[in-house]
């Protein structure tokens, strides 16, 4: 199940090579790219299939991007269009993996949303955004410094 320690985390198959300038995490439609752009020390982690098998039925994020030199987490979701579930993957993930990410200085949650339909600006998303500063919501692509 959820894993304990930064230690075990590094345990997990990467999907980039230690130093790729660009990390691309994609599915529904949705990408996140991590660039990587002063030559740290990264991993991707795939939270969906590696840390827990796919037919778990616990919520959880797609992808774990951890940038090992300046210590930074960001748990990726790509959603087709219920974006509200996301939020509920990004908090369970958060949850199960905090005692081994509490190596890392930060931990930020993305979303991006593949759906033209969503409303990524209707209140409830808005005050969501609001209370949950560490989150970053884009449609279709999401490209950032890391």
């Amino acid at each position: 199940m959820w894993v304990n320690s930064y230690q075990e985390l590094l345990n997990f198959p990467t999907y980039c090579t230690e130093k790729q300038k660009e990390i691309h995490s994609k599915e529904n439609n949705s990408e996140h790219i991590a660039v990587n752009k002063d030559d740290d020390f990264v991993r991707q982690i795939k939270i969906d299939g590696d840390i827990l098998p796919p037919k778990t039925s616990e919520r959880r994020a797609d992808y774990l991007i951890l940038n090992e030199t300046k210590q930074t987490a960001y748990l990726i979701e790509l959603k087709g269009s219920h974006i509200k579930s996301a939020f509920v993957q990004l908090e369970n993930t958060d949850k199960n993996l905090s005692e081994a990410l509490k190596e890392c200085k930060m931990t930020y949650w993305r979303v991006v949303c593949g759906s033209r339909t969503t409303n990524l600006k209707n209140n409830e998303i808005k005050k969501y955004q609001k209370n949950h500063p560490q989150l970053l919501i884009k449609r279709n692509v999401l490209r950032e410094n890391i």
